[in-house]
């Protein structure tokens, strides 16, 4: 009996082993081919097997993915596409060759884009940039008062940062082919911390939204840690002790540290160590060169690529810290939290 109970121990043990080596994970990219052919392509990890989901003859601005309502909308070169989509890996190959239909334009090139979660309504937020005519500013400090005039209509900016350049935040959906104001409200942007289209109502949005991901792997989200003073840490990363460092942590504890730096937001630079979870030991990355980094991690992998464009696709063992994948080719790359199943 004892043998018996030593046996289905081992079992259990051999099975718990192999579920965790066949736990699967996802990158969503696009592979710029060519001036004339950008894939929307889907990594697997730790396989580092692609998938084709769709291609184009330039890679889209910003993309939604809706798996429950199997429909992507993406932007490219300020006109709006919808496509059907697979909810599944094995449906790729048959939705793949399905042409993207065209919506027609946008009012501004560079939109963000929401798909509410209670309507499935696809709704749009964009900033109008307002000439110095159109801005008045009256009084200082606690007595300043701001006013924009946009389209003949006077709006109160005295809420809005003192730094950054005046814009109208503007939420719009589609209607009839058109686009339907449903919020104005004047705003700050091209600067840092400044609100931009977040002074728009908040939308719950669904499904896998590609700026978003791609935002949460900078600094300036506040979602990566880059605000730390370890003088261990700096002291390896040849740091002053007054400079600040950042740090990614795998799920078995591991770490990736970097540099920090600060100019109106904070960002992420070379070097980058990995090292164990005392950091007593660490092997410098000096794969990464890029002069400002996005991080993601999933389970026991980092996904490391250029700031904002999410270029140069890399991904780390965060056991080993040995480089398993990449592609400089690769663009918005990020983890895909949807996950397709077959």
């Amino acid at each position: 009996m004892l043998f018996l109970k030593i046996l289905g121990l081992q079992f259990l043990a051999l099975s718990l082993n192999s579920a965790q080596s066949a736990k699967t994970f996802q990158i969503f990219y696009f592979d710029v081919l060519s001036d004339q052919k950008c894939v929307a392509t889907l990594l697997e990890i730790p396989s580092k097997k692609t998938m084709e989901v769709f291609s184009a003859s330039a890679c889209p601005d910003n993309l939604i993915w809706d798996t429950s309502e199997r429909i992507i909308y993406y932007t490219q070169s300020g006109r709006l596409y919808s496509r059907p989509a697979s909810d599944s890996l094995s449906g790729l190959a048959e939705s793949k060759n399905e042409k993207s239909k065209d919506l027609g334009p946008l009012p501004e090139e560079n939109v963000t884009l929401f798909l509410e979660k209670e309507t499935n309504t696809l709704l749009i937020a964009y900033l109008v940039p307002l000439k110095e005519k159109q801005v008045r500013q009256f009084g200082l400090k606690e007595n300043r008062k701001e006013v924009y005039t946009f389209e003949n209509k006077k709006y109160d900016a005295s809420q809005t940062p003192t730094w950054g350049l005046p814009y109208m935040a503007i939420l719009a959906k589609l209607e009839k082919g058109k686009w339907k104001r449903l919020q104005i409200e004047p705003t700050k942007s091209a600067a840092g911390d400044t609100p931009g289209v977040s002074v728009l109502k908040k939308v719950s949005s669904k499904g896998f939204v590609l700026k978003e991901v791609m935002n949460e792997m900078s600094c300036f989200s506040g979602l990566l840690v880059c605000d730390l003073q370890d003088k261990k840490i700096l002291k390896l990363l040849k740091l002053a002790e007054t400079d600040n460092h950042g740090r990614v942590q795998t799920k078995s504890g591991n770490q990736f540290v970097f540099a920090a730096v600060f100019g109106h937001s904070p960002h992420a630079v070379p070097p980058v160590y990995f090292c164990k979870e005392d950091c007593e030991t660490a092997i410098e990355l000096k794969s990464i060169e890029d002069r400002q980094l996005a991080f993601g991690v999933q389970d026991d992998y980092v996904l490391v690529t250029s700031e904002y464009s999410n270029q140069n696709l890399r991904v780390f063992d965060g056991n080993s810290g040995q480089l398993i994948y990449e592609s400089p080719r690769a663009n918005s790359a990020v983890w895909f939290k949807e996950k397709l199943e077959n």
